[in-house]
């Protein structure tokens, strides 16, 4: 490349919007790839059972300018978020003895321990919370399915995002950038 054709290249990225968009498009192949396996892995069943696999419709995989994304909720299918991510509280039963607000329509709600006593040997009836401490691409932490997908196919990932990146470069250096 002669430094005309080097001096060219980079008069190309004058455009902000154009390169911007370029990223976009290709990383949002590697979110809609991402977010294919994470529901494969959801209809599996292998963390959360049938109640993840029932919401891997949920699912979804796009980007931004700076990096792909995998997103769960959304409108449909509902209790997404609750069997990828979990709950809090231990709600059994018919919520578990859980009474409404205290005082008034705006007082703090409450749980009755004589009637949650009444459900304390039922089978808890939300996933547990995943928390906020785990890695990505980690197996068995994080979203059930999306974190294990993400780190079953962690190589393929690392492949797709390598290859954006050079097509990304390639459309800056159409004649080579080595």
């Amino acid at each position: 490349m002669t430094p005309t054709e080097f001096a060219a290249a980079l008069r190309k990225l004058d455009n902000p919007r154009e390169w911007t968009n370029a990223l976009r498009k290709e990383y949002r192949k590697v979110g809609t790839l991402a977010a294919k396996w994470a529901r494969a892995e959801m209809r599996s069943g292998t963390r959360g059972g049938a109640r993840v696999a029932r919401v891997a419709a949920g699912v979804r995989g796009s980007a931004t300018a700076t990096g792909a994304t995998v997103s769960v909720g959304g409108k449909n299918p509902p209790g997404t978020l609750a069997a990828v991510w979990g709950t809090k509280k231990e709600h059994t039963g018919w919520l578990g003895g859980w009474m409404g607000p205290g005082k008034g329509a705006s007082g703090p709600s409450y749980i009755n321990p004589n009637k949650a006593a009444g459900y304390a040997d039922s089978p808890r009836n939300t996933l547990p919370w995943v928390g906020a401490n785990w890695t990505v691409a980690t197996a068995g932490t994080g979203p059930r399915g999306v974190n294990d997908a993400l780190a079953k196919h962690e190589p393929e990932l690392v492949q797709e995002f390598e290859d954006a990146a050079f097509a990304f470069m390639g459309r800056a250096f159409p004649h080579g950038f080595k």
